[in-house]
């Protein structure tokens, strides 16, 4: 007790044995009003009875704490020094109950028990509770109580507390005790993470923050980023846990440089910095300090202030200490004054974590790489024995182990090279220049398999003996990688460079070489030709019977090729279905052509392949070397245009180019150019063969054929350029083009001859028959005016043929618009009548091949006759064309063919001479009518 109360001038309990001694009057005296108290028995006589004034000195002038108290805790009374650390004044205290008025709540129950044990105790009671102040500050005090017993020691009407402050005391301790807890626990930390941890969780449970982060450099010191680490305090309730939660994840999007936001201006100045709030009216002071407008530590308000500390060793911040709190904290200094003194006993320690964490780390990082590695890893001694070697490097010579390995090695006076000169090369250049790069070898595998390897390896010195000249040696190290695979692969593009990867036959590039090598020994050379091969009809074997399959032939094919040839000679395979031969020396001046025909009969013969028998050909160019050839380019051209002659020819033959048919591709390909802007340049026209009722002979209708009117080669024939369209691309404009400019014209003679009612026949190319065909046709038809009634579109058999349910849908599609459609040239392209009854049509063209002889060959006349009789059969007209004699005009009026065409009549004719011609039959015979034309 004497050490408790050392600070108070006389012992609390001597003065009260005095006071007891001369009675309670005294002290009763002092804490009531006078004729306010209560009648006591008189007391005892006492030394002290009469010096009042010293007992009420003794009372109000000690520093401790005394309370005299009811037994229902009712404050009687209070001295001085008790009334002033409260902020209270005796009046507002008296009769008022201690335990609610004083005490906190969470501890209101305790001192209720103390106070009950003291009222039922003679002797003396201690207890240590916190005492709340009037501002709701929280003090620590040690009790000592006693009850103030009547004479008869059998009741009493008070009991008296005398207290001693002792926060400043338990503060010290605590703080001893926080500082030896944060040194053991970062001490016992296994990394530098886990002992951040600890610490903001001590922090965090001991100062009351509510949530504790850690800022740290990055590597390069440029700037300041989040820890993973962070604390929750235990306290929180899980709508703080998740403001914080929200805190936490915005931080993430966060650096700060030095002197950036808060920790930025922590880390500059090494300084702790406490916020009391920041959301206080002062935003000014705020954005002075460069708080505001960095992170949003204040989400929506709820967080209210934070505290950060720097940790530093060695002049340099290790980590930023940041703590929060929800609601404004005014400044604690002495808090402060604690939390910076952890940090700064923390800076050594965790200096030494983070080195020891730094050379763990990379202790287990060059531990991972070496075991881990995928290439091998290797040490040799001076004479080039392994002394050690990884896990990678034993399985890439074949072993289950790094100990098999080295056990195996030991007994072995070289490592295991195919050349073992190779081996004694590779520690000559190290002893020399020190190190090797991509040293390629070859080895033995335990299991005898050869690979490949490439090694990079140097020489380690002794650092000391590195200082002097000798620089004597320790050992080497170096890598090992299996280049197997690369060199196989190196291999293949090789191969693959000079090789057709199907058949295994030269390619493009390795026959030009070839072809350029013979050019420059030209002189020396006793001449040579070059065959250019297209097989004939591979691609219905693709279409047919499979890709796959059609792979298969061509590797049959490039077999039988290579059996004709000598080995002088130099088979290719450009691609598809193209090959060339180099043949070479030419010997006689037709052994190209001997070469050929003996290629084609064997060609010939059917090829078995997966069961199907497949039957081809080929067409063959043949281009001889001549003098004025300098590139290997220039002959493959030229045989390619023979190649494409003897197909033109009927195919399955050979063709010797000559200069003549280049003139002919050149001029091909001129058309091509000059085509594209014919339409622009207005060189384009219609002319207009009009249809003849054969019974009647009167003008029905016309045919619009289009005309190019060529700047230098003058009037084109449409069989020169249309193909051309088609193999360019170029029809579908030229197409829409034919047919625009025909129904405007149809629309021009409709208003022209009102009573005379004309159809425009417009041919359609097969490369026409798209889905959108007819929306473009119906487009032109609005855009021209002119009635889809009178329009009659005329498609090839062949064309129709060639995809039979496609073109079904196709018409079907025209023929809504009312459209009427034709089938030209019908006779020629085999139309399954299964086919033809499903088409869509409205009229059938006799082709001009059965009309020529119609009136001298009697199986001719009995085709047209079938055809006719078919018509009638199926409801469709006919249209017979290319009538060029009365008698064939006789023949067909005699078969009742009702419509026809030819240059009996007329011949196309421009525009201009189609409607005067017009003019003079309505001239003629204005009494006539012509009938609708093809209306069943």
């Amino acid at each position: 007790m004497l050490s408790l109360l050392s600070s108070v001038p006389i012992d609390v309990f001597s003065l009260l044995g005095a006071i007891a001694g001369v009675g309670l009057g005294i002290l009763i005296g002092l804490a009531w009003p006078r004729g306010q108290r209560p009648a006591l028995l008189p007391d005892p006589p006492n030394p002290l009875a009469g010096d009042s004034e010293w007992v009420q000195t003794l009372f109000d002038a000690n520093p401790a704490f005394f309370l005299a108290l009811t037994p229902d805790s009712k404050i009687a009374m209070m001295n001085r020094a008790m009334l002033t650390t409260l902020g209270y004044g005796l009046q507002e205290v008296l009769g008022a109950d201690f335990v609610e008025c004083c005490i906190p709540p969470n501890q209101q129950e305790e001192m209720t028990d103390f106070l009950l044990q003291v009222n039922a105790s003679l002797g003396l009671s201690i207890h240590i509770s916190q005492l709340l102040t009037c501002s709701g500050q929280l003090l620590t005090v040690e009790w000592q109580g006693k009850p103030i017993m009547r004479r008869d020691r059998q009741s009493h009407d008070f009991c008296f507390l005398a207290g001693m402050d002792i926060t400043d005391r338990q503060r010290a301790e605590e703080e001893l005790h926080l500082l030896h807890s944060v040194t053991q626990s970062v001490s016992l930390a296994i990394d530098f993470n886990q002992a951040l941890g600890e610490v903001l969780a001590l922090l965090c449970e001991t100062t009351g923050w509510g949530f504790g982060v850690v800022w740290v450099p990055n590597h390069e010191q440029t700037h300041l980023a989040i820890s993973p680490v962070c604390y929750y305090n235990s306290r929180l309730n899980s709508d703080e846990q998740n403001c914080f939660s929200q805190f936490w994840q915005t931080c993430q999007n966060y650096q700060f440089g030095r002197g950036e936001g808060l920790p930025g201006q922590v880390w500059q100045s090494q300084l702790p910095q406490w916020i009391p709030d920041l959301c206080s009216s002062d935003k000014t002071g705020l954005m002075e300090q460069g708080i505001c407008n960095t992170v949003p530590i204040a989400i929506g308000g709820q967080i209210r202030a934070c505290l950060l500390v720097p940790i530093i060793a060695e002049e340099q911040v290790l980590a930023v200490l940041e703590f929060a709190m929800l609601k404004a904290n005014r400044e604690e200094p002495r808090l402060v004054d604690l939390v910076a003194s952890v940090a700064m006993q923390l800076g050594g320690v965790f200096q030494r974590k983070r080195a020891e964490a730094l050379s763990q780390a990379a202790e287990a990082k060059y531990r991972g790489i070496f075991e881990n590695a995928v290439e091998g890893i290797f040490q040799l001694d001076c004479q080039g024995r392994y002394l050690n070697v990884n896990p990678a490097l034993a399985a890439i010579y074949g072993y289950e182990s790094v100990a098999s390995f080295l056990a195996i090695q030991a007994q072995q006076p070289v490592p295991p090279y195919v050349q073992p000169e190779r081996y004694e090369k590779l520690l000559l250049e190290l002893q020399i220049h020190g190190e090797v790069k991509e040293f390629e070898s070859q080895i033995y595998r335990r299991d005898g398999r050869v690979i490949w390897i490439s090694e990079n390896a140097r020489r380690i010195c002794d650092p000391i003996g590195a200082m002097t000249q000798n620089q004597p040696l320790v050992r080497y190290e170096g890598c090992v990688v299996d280049i197997t695979s690369r060199k196989l692969a190196e291999e293949n593009l090789r191969y693959s460079a000079t090789h057709d990867a199907l058949t295994g036959l030269w390619n493009r590039a390795y026959f030009l070489k070839q072809v350029n090598h013979c050019l420059a020994q030209a002189q020396s050379v006793p001449g040579f030709a070059v065959l250019f091969l297209d097989l004939d009809g591979f691609k219905l074997v693709n279409d047919s019977l499979g890709h796959w399959l059609g792979d298969a032939l061509l590797v049959a094919i490039a077999r039988r090729l290579q059996t004709c040839l000598r080995p002088t000679d130099t088979l290719a395979r450009l691609g598809g279905d193209e090959f060339t031969i180099l043949l070479t020396p030419l010997g006689m001046s037709d052994a190209a052509i001997t070469l050929a025909n003996k290629i084609l009969r064997i060609l010939a013969e059917p090829f078995d392949i997966a069961g199907h028998r497949v039957f081809t050909g080929a067409s063959i160019g043949i281009v001889p070397h001549e003098r004025q050839y300098h590139q290997a380019e220039e002959l493959l051209q030229d045989a390619d245009i023979a190649m494409y002659r003897a197909k033109a020819q009927g195919k399955n033959r050979a063709v010797c180019f000559n200069p003549g048919m280049r003139q002919a591709i050149i001029r091909r390909q001129q058309l091509d150019t000059d085509l594209r802007s014919a339409i622009g340049q207005n060189q384009l026209c219609l002319y207009y063969q009009p249809i003849i009722n054969l019974q009647t002979e009167q003008v029905i209708g016309f045919e619009a054929l289009i005309r190019w009117q060529h700047p230098t080669a003058g009037w084109l024939s449409p069989s020169e350029f249309i193909p051309i369209a088609e193999e360019r691309g170029q029809i579908q404009a030229l197409g829409e083009w034919v047919l625009r400019q025909a129904c405007i014209q149809g629309r021009l003679w409709r208003e022209q001859f009102p009573n005379h009612p004309l159809m425009i026949s417009v041919n359609l190319s097969s490369r026409q028959l798209r889905p959108e065909l007819g929306d473009r046709v119906a487009t032109i038809l609005a855009e021209t005016g002119f009635s889809p009634k009178t329009l009659k579109l005329e498609i090839t058999e062949t064309a129709l043929m060639d995809d039979p349910l496609g073109a079904i849908a196709i018409l079907k599609g025209l023929r809504s618009q009312h459209i009427q459609l034709c089938i030209d040239d019908f006779g020629t392209g085999y139309c399954s009548l299964s086919y033809l009854h499903r088409f869509p049509l409205d009229v059938l063209k006799i082709d001009k091949s059965f009309v020529d002889h119609i009136d001298q060959n009697s199986e001719d006349m009995e085709i047209v006759r079938a055809i006719i009789a078919l018509a009638k059969s199926l409801d469709l007209n006919i249209i017979a064309e290319g009538i060029e004699s009365t008698s064939q005009l006789e023949t067909l009026r005699q078969l009742n063919c009702p419509y026809g065409q030819g240059y009996l009549f007329f011949r196309p004719l421009p525009v201009e001479t189609a409607t005067q011609l017009l003019k003079k039959l309505l001239a003629t015979d204005e009494s006539r009518s012509s009938q609708n034309f093809l209306t069943p």
